[in-house]
Order: structure tokens, then sequence, then C-alpha cells
């Protein structure tokens, strides 16, 4: 991986030199005058770097070179990559529609008593795979093991909505609330904080 970064950066350091300057005379040939002291002066700078950087094209010495060193494993991560991408921009547009608003309305239950459920997840799975509990560690394949995630999922997307519409944090929450204030922080909805 290293050296694939080595090679990209010498092949678009080569590529740059060369190919810049001949775009450089170029446009220099072409150019208006330029006055540095004018308004304008620093937009019309940048507009000629920029059409000196398209101009100079290196992108396809690049492509080209990186794509003749990469092996198919390194193309396949390429492409998960580029999936996983997807899959983010789906999420967020997703979360920027209406749609789903009760699974997201849930969700932010969850966020907000995320500590009491690390905590009752972490009970939880212990008690099933630990020698304490059931002991069910390495016992189980990966179907029920994912059906057991869901489970979870399920109890911690029914149980937080339930719990804070009636109280105003989740248990460990308001304990470290509490600690945080150093006084008794109120539990209740319809009670202002003490």
């Amino acid at each position: 991986m290293i050296e694939a970064l080595f090679l990209l950066v010498s092949v678009i350091r080569s590529s740059l030199t060369n190919q810049t300057e001949l775009a450089l005379e170029n446009l220099a040939s072409h150019a208006e005058p330029l006055d540095p002291f004018a308004p304008e002066a620093e937009r019309q700078l940048q507009a000629a770097a920029w059409r000196a950087w398209f101009q100079a094209n290196p992108w396809d010495a690049i492509e080209q070179s990186l794509i003749q060193q990469m092996s198919s494993e390194d193309r396949a991560t390429q492409r998960r990559a580029i999936v996983a991408l997807g899959h983010v921009g789906m999420v967020m547009l997703t979360c920027q529609s209406q749609a789903f608003a009760n699974l997201r309305r849930r969700l932010s239950a969850v966020g907000r008593m995320a500590f009491s459920n690390y905590i009752l997840q972490s009970i939880i799975c212990t008690t099933v795979f630990y020698g304490y509990g059931l002991g069910l560690f390495g016992h189980l394949n990966r179907f029920p093991l994912m059906i057991f995630v869901v489970a979870i999922w399920l109890l911690q997307l029914w149980l937080s909505p339930w719990w804070l519409a009636r109280f105003r944090y989740g248990p460990l929450e308001w304990l470290w609330r509490t600690l945080t204030y150093g006084r008794r922080q109120s539990m209740t909805l319809n009670t202002a904080e003490e």
C-alpha cells in the first residue's frame, strides 16, 4: 500500500511538472495582462491557475499508471469503498427525508440513552455468553447470533422510547449528570431540575 502511495506521488509530480509547464506557457501567451492591484486580481489569479491545471490534464497518465499497478484485490477494495459511500449517501438521504420518521424517533431515543443501553447490552450478552450465565460463547453459528442481535435492538427500540416517555433521562445518564453537577437531578418530566 505504501509503495502504491509513493508511486502515485512520483507519477503526479512528474506528470504535473511537464504538463503544467506547457499549459502555463500556453496560458501566458494568450492571457491578458493582470493588474495585481485591481479588486478582481485574486479571482483572476485563481481562474488562471484552474485553467492551467485543467489544460495540463495529468489525470490520464495517473489513471493509466494506477490501473496498471493495481491488483484485482485492490480494484475489489476500491469497488467496496464506492458501494460503502453509496450506502452512506442512502442513509443521509433517508435522514433528510420524512421517511421512517417513527424509526428515526426510536433511534433518537436509543441515542439519548446510549450509556444505559450500552450497559444493558453488556449485561445481556455476558449473561448469555459467559460461564456464569448460559455459557453459549462459541456454541452458536452466525444465523442465531444475528437473530440475537436483532432481538437486542428490538428490545432497545421498544424500551428506550417507553422509558423516555416517563422520565427525563436514562437511569445511568441521570446518575452521571447527578455526579457531574454534584446535586441530585430531577428524573421526572413534569418538574424542573432542582
